[in-house]
């Protein structure tokens, strides 16, 4: 799988921004896709040297209330990993899975820990907050 700008783009449509409110992850994007996202924002092309066997180049994907921004990443070899964050997101699994046309029950649902908050505590020591997640293709 490899994503295209056309089907983050999507995603970022499927739900309004204060129900899908931050998506965020790494994702390969085709060589030649990203010879063109290089092109869009006037980065510098991408070199053969940073593609993966399969001929994949890595980028930060980061979406806030719809809006969409891909940074190269020159050294990462994945995997691929999307976190979605905002409320009531069971509804919308099925649809991430079309936007982003990946197989079904790619999609799952990250749970709140059960942690005890301590007076004072930061909370980002506690553990994820809940969201869903992207895995791989079940073999």
């Amino acid at each position: 799988w490899s994503a295209t700008r056309a089907c983050l783009e999507t995603l970022m449509r499927i739900a309004a921004p204060d129900e899908l409110y931050r998506t965020k992850g790494i994702v390969p994007l085709c060589f030649a896709e990203a010879e063109a996202e290089a092109v869009r924002q006037s980065l510098p092309p991408p070199k053969i040297e940073q593609s993966t066997k399969l001929g994949d180049t890595w980028w930060l994907f980061n979406g806030v209330a719809g809006r969409l921004t891909l940074e190269p990443m020159l050294h990462c070899a994945g995997p691929t990993s999307i976190v979605f964050m905002g409320q009531g997101l069971n509804h919308l699994v099925s649809d991430i899975e079309q936007a982003l046309a990946l197989p079904k029950g790619c999609v799952t649902i990250a749970t709140k820990p059960k942690v005890n908050v301590q007076f004072g505590e930061r909370l980002f020591t506690c553990g994820v907050a809940r969201g869903l997640s992207v895995l791989g293709p079940k073999e």
